[in-house]
């Protein structure tokens, strides 16, 4: 028989583990979106400099 403690520890580490999963998603996420963020910067810069010429 599991105490209250020990359920609500098992809970409080679930928790904690899906929280881990949740950031790392976000961090994947925002990579993904810096990655495509500066790619199209880089893109619009090119293009700005060939109007620039």
């Amino acid at each position: 028989m599991k105490g209250s403690h020990d359920i609500s520890h098992d809970i409080t580490h679930g928790l904690n583990y899906f929280g881990d999963i949740r950031c790392h998603t976000n961090e994947i996420m925002l990579g993904f979106s810096l990655c495509s963020l500066s790619s199209s910067f880089w893109m619009w810069a090119e293009r700005l400099s060939c109007h620039f010429r």
